[in-house]
């Protein structure tokens, strides 16, 4: 097939698939760790640079995100099971 001068073979065409199915796994494991952390901005903009999904993700949580109040609510019930 020739779209503007460029011939598309099998392996541009296997290239582009695995980026497209790279970005929809990130999309559904990598992004929404970032929106949970509290990281919204970076949610947002990685849509267009998807690596700032990473970047979110590996980042300490927001102390007033979802995650942060899990946590705190996990260490809460463990320190319980050894007071009382």
């Amino acid at each position: 097939m020739l779209i503007l001068g460029h011939v598309f073979d099998i392996y541009h065409g296997g290239m582009a698939a695995c980026i497209f199915f790279l970005y929809i796994f990130c999309l559904f494991t990598v992004a929404p760790v970032t929106f949970r952390k509290g990281y919204n901005w970076l949610g947002i903009i990685g849509f267009v640079l998807p690596v700032l999904w990473f970047w979110g993700a590996t980042r300490d949580p927001k102390p007033d995100s979802y995650i942060a109040r899990h946590q705190a609510l996990v260490q809460r019930d463990h320190m319980s099971d050894y007071t009382n």
